[in-house]
């Protein structure tokens, strides 16, 4: 969503998310996620830029399980 901010920890197990009023955590059991520019197209005739948390691996032809959370901090 526009108007947030994430960064990524220095420990790189999880990203911040900051909004106005609140802030949340992101965390995966993946170890290859990062935060990248991307672009927001909810309003009607334009966009604006916004970030992405991404999870980034290989597919295999085993059925995969990634865990992930969201908590509010």
């Amino acid at each position: 969503m526009p108007g947030t901010n994430a960064i990524k920890t220095q420990d790189q197990k999880s990203i911040l998310i900051q909004l106005k009023k609140s802030g949340w955590k992101f965390t995966c059991d993946k170890e290859i996620f990062d935060i990248e520019k991307g672009l927001y197209f909810g309003r009607k005739n334009s966009f604006s830029e916004n970030l992405n948390i991404f999870i980034n691996g290989f597919i295999s032809n085993e059925e995969e399980e990634i865990n992930w959370s969201i908590e509010k901090v």
